[in-house]
């Protein structure tokens, strides 16, 4: 859970002093207005809070029922280069202010000091922004792969909060984001995806005490044990018989790592299932699947630095799982947060609809964190339901501490007061995997 006074704090700050003093910084306010820096952030942050699909007409109504008087036309000339700056540099100024938080109480959670996940992902933008946000290109006829704005996110899953953010090109690959991001401290454990694979960052963590687990690419080449050359994974995988491996493996040519290379046999239906996904997006590209990854397609495969003394493979399959919660956070921000849909068509207006749209999830987030990390089987669903009907207290109580204090207090014991989810008895939860890894039936994943 996170500490309601720590957090009134941060939002007053960030909020009210912090966003006059970035208004002020980007020119976006010269002189006195009859609307602050600060006004104008808090319309747009609680105002997408409340409705994320709010139109400039809604969100002059939501200033005028705030006591704020400003028309949809005035209103409209804030959305201007000044304000994607002021709304940019905002962004991760509520990142970069942690907030104490309660870690949930998962045994196998706090062997680590803290458990990252990270990823990426990107919003259309108008094509007129291409130059300065690139997307991804490809061939719709709208080109809305043209030009796109990505988020780089990471997360510890344990206390639940967002700890880093970064703001770039929806054409920046997503390890150059890895790369430029804070270290990790000592002990800790990063779970990564295929888009962050780097021998090169992961021999780096290893120097530095950082623990991870890490899938491979279908193109990798490995030796094994104390064979004298390397060869291609998917040839290796080809020759086994087994159904469960782990063996010693350098990883890579370039720059090789030595880790420890976790394999699992997947039944046939499981394979079709993956095989029929990756045609499907392999299409959308204009692509053909190759050999290798038709055979990768039948195995799930891992690699640690984490010994088998450390960590099991039942463990580390169930560890790995956990990175499903970024992918869950983005699903949250989209589906309720809006935060890939804007209503507006020129440049500017739509960068800060998203821009502001970004800063309103992660208030969002660490009013969700009151009921204790999203890890926790409590629908996030039904907390922010619990939020929005109180949104209006908040707001009131903004400019007193005190006061703010106390509403977050009542909103923390309301979420409290939520019913967990049922078990699953057929499919167990990552929750319910995490405090019994016993459950995990690898070869049904």
């Amino acid at each position: 859970m996170v500490n309601v006074t720590a957090l009134a704090g941060v939002l007053q700050t960030l909020l009210t002093t912090t966003a006059n003093e970035l208004a002020r910084a980007t020119k976006l306010v010269k002189r006195q207005r009859n609307l602050s820096g600060a006004d104008w952030v808090q319309t747009l942050v609680f105002g997408y809070l409340e409705n994320p699909s709010a139109s400039v007409e809604a969100l002059s109504e939501w200033a005028a029922d705030h006591d704020l008087t400003i028309s949809p036309q005035g209103l409209d000339e804030w959305f201007c280069a000044e304000g994607v700056e002021c709304l940019k540099q905002l962004a991760p100024r509520v990142v970069g202010v942690l907030v104490e938080t309660q870690p949930a109480a998962v045994p196998l959670l706090e062997r680590f000091n803290g458990v990252y996940v990270e990823d990426g992902t990107s919003v259309p933008l108008p094509p007129g922004l291409e130059g300065t946000y690139p997307g991804s290109g490809g061939n719709d006829p709208k080109g809305r792969d043209r030009a796109a704005i990505k988020f780089y996110v990471r997360s510890e899953v344990h206390r639940g909060h967002v700890s880093d953010l970064s703001i770039g090109p929806g054409k920046q690959a997503d390890v150059t984001a890895a790369q430029e991001a804070p270290r990790l401290p000592e002990g800790a454990l990063r779970l990564k995806d295929l888009g962050y694979f780097d021998t090169q960052l992961l021999a780096a963590d290893t120097a530095a005490g950082v623990w991870w687990i890490n899938r491979l690419p279908s193109n990798v080449s490995i030796r094994v044990g104390d064979e004298p050359s390397v060869r291609p994974l998917a040839a290796w995988l080809k020759e086994q018989t087994a159904d469960t491996l782990e063996v010693a493996v350098h990883v890579g040519t370039e720059y090789p790592v030595a880790c420890r290379l976790l394999v699992t046999r997947c039944p046939e239906e499981v394979r079709q299932k993956r095989l029929r996904q990756l045609e499907k997006r392999a299409r959308k590209k204009g692509r053909a699947v190759s050999d290798r990854q038709r055979v990768l397609c039948a195995w799930t495969v891992l690699i640690t630095n984490l010994s088998a003394e450390q960590l099991t493979l039942e463990e580390a399959w169930v560890l790995y799982r956990t990175r499903w919660q970024i992918e869950l956070l983005f699903k949250l921000w989209k589906s309720q947060g809006r935060l890939a849909q804007a209503l507006g068509h020129r440049d500017e207006r739509v960068l800060c609809e998203v821009l502001a749209k970004l800063v309103a999830v992660l208030v969002q987030h660490w009013l969700l964190l009151l009921a204790g990390p999203l890890l926790e089987p409590r629908s996030p669903k039904k907390r922010l339901g619990v939020i929005r009907r109180r949104l209006d207290r908040i707001v009131t109580a903004l400019h007193d501490l005190a006061r703010l204090a106390e509403e977050l207090d009542r909103l923390q014991q309301r979420l409290r007061r939520l019913r967990r989810r049922n078990r699953r008895k057929k499919k167990p939860s990552t929750w319910e995997l995490l405090n019994d890894p016993k459950l995990a039936n690898l070869r049904l994943s």
